[in-house]
């Protein structure tokens, strides 16, 4: 149970890194909102699925 629960914060932070990435390519208009939306929709339900929310708030500290 224990592996398990890493195995979630660690996609939970890979999920979290992923989304910062894909936010800076959409700033620097590398990506389109549509690929933006592609790229991360999974990513962001993961992290709702599963309280990916609070490791956000606890890394943007």
């Amino acid at each position: 149970m224990c592996e398990e629960n890493k195995v979630k914060k660690d996609l939970t932070v890979l999920c979290l890194e992923f989304i910062e990435m894909m936010d800076n390519l959409k700033k620097q208009g590398i990506i389109d909102q549509n690929q933006y939306r592609q790229l991360v929709e999974n990513k962001k339900r993961f992290l709702e699925d599963h309280g990916g929310n609070d490791l956000k708030q606890e890394k943007h500290r």
